[in-house]
């Protein structure tokens, strides 16, 4: 059940500096993506939303928004490419291939986490992030290769609280869904 959260269900902010950044000690961040939101970390797995081209460059202006898995020096193919390998200029795709991407639908991925084994049933261990165009929580196995399902109202945010649940957000509301 989703259900909106008055300030007394809240739970207290997690320690971390950065609420956009999700980090499991004893790992760091020392990689940066170049064109991409801030690295989500899940033992050793650093996982990112990329928004997809918006017209210029004489790319699509919707679409091909992806997940990618960060590696030691990737670029993620832009400026030279777009989705899975879709040239814009030169001969090749300088950088790694995402590791999935929306093609021509409009997703426009925002909040993103690792869920814990200890999340809600049905999403533990899963990657999962708010989709902003569809106003839903989209579930990826924790490699982000493929969309598992839609989840629950979700638009901009997305967190696991130290209880275990999932807190959600869109414009005006945020929600808890989980145990």
């Amino acid at each position: 059940m989703v259900v909106p959260v008055t300030e007394s269900v809240m739970p207290e902010p997690a320690a971390v500096s950065d609420p956009s950044v999700m980090v499991k000690p004893p790992l760091s961040v020392e990689l940066a993506a170049t064109d991409s939101e801030p690295p989500l970390i899940d033992s050793g797995s650093l996982l990112v939303t990329d928004n997809g081209p918006s017209g210029d460059a004489g790319t699509p202006g919707s679409g091909w928004d992806e997940v990618d898995k960060v590696v030691r020096g990737g670029n993620y193919q832009w400026p030279t490419c777009y989705g899975a390998g879709i040239h814009l200029r030169g001969n090749g795709c300088v950088g790694s291939p995402p590791a999935w991407q929306s093609g021509r639908e409009d997703v426009v991925p925002t909040g993103a986490t690792f869920v814990s084994g200890k999340g809600p049933a049905g999403y533990q261990n899963d990657f999962v992030f708010c989709s902003y165009a569809e106003s839903v929580l989209k579930v990826m196995p924790a490699d982000g290769t493929r969309v598992l399902f839609n989840g629950p109202r979700c638009q901009l945010d997305v967190k696991e609280g130290p209880d275990h649940a999932l807190y959600m957000s869109d414009a005006g509301t945020i929600y808890r869904f989980g145990p």
